[in-house]
């Protein structure tokens, strides 16, 4: 299936209604499509699953309790750490707890600087000062060692007309009624503005949107999908975790 935004470009004229080509222009349409295509992606990334992940390794050196993320690609927030040791093969990861400033005292209130080599990290605090990402390491290590810090990713690349559209290929379409939606105000049929077409498109009455019916409609019923959809990673059911004795638990005997 192809989604990229050329095909974008011919599909939400014909939503339009195949409106004059200079309104909208081309690229309107693009930047619309790239705008929501955004939203999308970071709706998708504030979800539980958060969906779009990497990884960077984090040096750490002695006596030192702050470091720069400077260079990690599309930093937004972190999902998991643990430790790691490439040299071991048989290193068992330990999870160090993340958590905001403010609440730091209620993971760690002990020194500042340990006292044990090693993978010592109890909290790692992510935080931004203007346009740089920071992390601090609590308590600051005594040895140098490294952790691997999983996190989300949310910058999208610039639209163009052969880019690929960042949303899962299923919404697609989501995308394109979306963005047909945003550029339909600037829309003009035969050189003209036409508020009856304009609301018979949209599929509204006055200020009331018809449920159901017109662009609107068809954005409302994906919205709920949407939804639903980007709340889990998995189908729910045979998949979750069996409790231990759950069989004998739950007989009758």
């Amino acid at each position: 299936m192809q989604v990229d935004y050329e095909r974008i470009l011919a599909e939400v004229r014909e939503d339009c209604g195949s409106p004059d080509l200079h309104a909208p222009t081309d690229d309107q349409i693009i930047q619309k499509a790239g705008d929501i295509a955004q939203l999308l992606m970071n709706q998708m990334g504030n979800a539980p699953p958060g969906w779009s992940q990497q990884y960077r390794d984090l040096p750490v050196i002695a006596g030192k309790s702050i470091y720069t993320l400077a260079g990690w690609d599309n930093f937004t927030k972190p999902v998991r750490v643990h430790s790691i040791d490439a040299a071991d093969r048989n290193h068992i990861n330990r999870k160090v707890v993340t958590c905001e400033r403010q609440n730091v005292d209620e993971y760690y209130d002990g020194r500042t600087q340990s006292s044990e080599g090693g993978w010592s990290a109890q909290v790692m605090i992510f935080y931004r000062q203007y346009d740089v990402q920071y992390v601090e390491v609590l308590p600051a290590p005594a040895e140098a060692v490294s952790y691997r810090v999983w996190y989300n990713t949310g910058l999208i690349e610039d639209p163009t007309r052969e880019a690929a559209t960042p949303v899962p290929p299923e919404y697609f379409r989501f995308l394109r009624l979306k963005t047909a939606v945003a550029v339909l105000p600037h829309c003009l049929w035969a050189g003209k503005d036409d508020p009856l077409k304009f609301k018979k498109l949209l599929g509204s009455v006055g200020t009331k949107k018809i449920p159901g019916t017109g662009l609107l409609g068809q954005v409302c019923d994906y919205a709920t999908e949407w939804e639903n959809f980007i709340q889990s990673s998995r189908v729910t059911g045979s998949q979750g975790q069996d409790l231990y004795l759950a069989p004998y638990l739950n007989s009758w005997f």
